[in-house]
């Protein structure tokens, strides 16, 4: 088996079913699509039973757990030389399975592919999750890429999987950023294909966003209260804290600066959603933060 792609879904047979679909169109024959459902859901079991007679489809329902922990029932099965990680709000092109494989066959060294992501919904909302993402989704050390922030659309050789072993379960949020940095820590490296190409569907609605940002706050840091080997040291909390002080407002102004230089509509729109952004963010962070803080006093942990 050449490529194993794990899919962790919840609740969304619609885009399941679109995300293999996709998979399935691709020509290249030798690989394992491997859906995990995040928790019981008969609409995602009835997609998955039209697939049935595909044995290249394997499926697996665990209790809802969070993707981190869906991902780590994937990884127990997959047998490919090649283990990719995709969201199910995604469609594939139609050589990507292809283009997977020959970036590995060229690059042998190198530990892990990232591949390009598209925005399927371009609006003002989701542009914010969009457009000011890290390039790529990548860490930089030293002005080289090293690692992908996210797994989505990454791809790894299987060596990386002996070697990291697992997501941690307990995170429901920024498990693939706490993935990653322990990818860092192993010396490991990545590089970037545009060729290996899928779209993504953004958040589009505005208590989706927020939600979202919030969980960002509240995974991010947990990394720091509960990972000895977060590259940014636990003494480095306190230096990330104080962001506090200045990124809720020199963040939405850089947004608004970037809508100004790049011609675009509703240019306020951008400062606001930015500034929702860090609100959200840093309330969630610091909410974990007291959450923690409140345990330790009461000698819970």
């Amino acid at each position: 088996m050449k490529i194993s792609i794990i899919i962790p879904t919840f609740n969304r047979p619609q885009s399941i079913k679109r995300c293999v679909e996709s998979i399935t169109n691709n020509n290249f024959k030798d690989y394992e699509v491997i859906v995990v459902s995040d928790g019981e859901n008969l609409d995602n079991d009835k997609i998955i039973y039209n697939w049935k007679k595909d044995k290249r489809i394997k499926y697996i329902r665990t209790r809802h757990r969070g993707p981190g922990s869906a991902r780590n029932e994937g990884i127990k099965i997959a047998r490919g030389e090649i283990v990719v990680f995709l969201d199910d709000d995604c469609v594939v092109s139609n050589n990507w399975i292809k283009n997977i494989y020959e970036e590995h066959q060229k690059n042998p060294r190198i530990d892990a592919i990232m591949g390009k992501i598209r925005q399927m919904n371009p609006g003002v909302i989701s542009n914010q999750l969009y457009e000011f993402e890290p390039e790529n989704y990548f860490m930089w050390r030293n002005n080289q890429k090293i690692s992908p922030i996210k797994v989505n659309n990454v791809s790894y050789k299987y060596r990386v999987i002996r070697v990291l072993k697992k997501f941690v379960p307990e995170l429901k949020t920024a498990e693939d950023v706490e993935w990653n940095s322990r990818f860092v820590k192993k010396n490991m490296h990545a590089i970037y294909s545009k060729n290996i190409e899928i779209t993504h569907e953004y958040r589009t609605t505005l208590k989706e966003f927020i939600q979202q940002t919030f969980g960002f706050g509240r995974g991010r840091f947990f990394i720091f209260a509960k990972r000895e080997d977060y590259p940014e040291d636990r003494r480095n909390l306190l230096i990330y804290t104080l962001r506090l002080l200045i990124t809720p407002i020199i963040s939405p102004l850089a947004r608004l600066m970037y809508a100004i230089k790049n011609n675009k509509r509703r240019k306020m729109l951008y400062f606001i959603l930015g500034l929702l952004y860090q609100i959200s963010y840093w309330t969630g962070f610091l909410l974990e933060m007291c959450k923690y803080l409140f345990k330790k006093y009461e000698g819970i942990e």
